[in-house]
C-alpha cells in the first residue's frame, strides 16, 4: 500500500523506472543509508503498476487488454494497430478489445 503522493512524484518515480529499465539498473542512491534506500526500493515498485507499461508514465486513461495487463489507452491502441502480441509478455492476444 502506498502513500498519498502528487502527480509530479508518482511521474519522477516512473521516469527512474523507465531508465533503470533502459539501462539494466536501478537509480543510484550511494548517498543514503541501507533502510532508506530499501524504502525508497519498494516504493518504486509500488508505483510501477500505475505506470504504464508501454510509455512508463503515470496513466491517465488506463485501460486493461486481453492479457490482464493496465496500459494507457493511447498507447495500447497504438501498438494494437500494428501488434497482435502483449508488449509485455509478447504472447498472442486472444482479442484486440479494451
Amino acid at each position: 500500500k502506498i502513500g498519498p503522493m502528487s502527480a509530479s512524484a508518482m511521474s519522477s518515480a516512473c521516469r527512474q523506472r523507465r531508465f533503470a529499465k533502459r539501462h539494466k539498473r536501478l537509480p543510484s542512491t550511494d548517498d543514503e543509508e541501507p533502510l532508506r534506500q530499501a524504502a525508497r526500493v519498494s516504493e518504486s515498485r509500488d508505483i510501477l503498476h500505475l505506470c504504464c507499461p508501454i510509455t512508463m508514465d503515470v496513466m491517465a486513461d488506463p485501460v486493461m487488454a486481453a492479457d490482464n495487463r493496465t496500459y494507457e489507452r493511447s498507447a495500447i491502441r497504438r501498438w494494437l494497430q500494428v501488434h497482435s502480441k502483449s508488449p509485455v509478455t509478447n504472447v498472442q492476444l486472444q482479442n484486440k478489445r479494451l
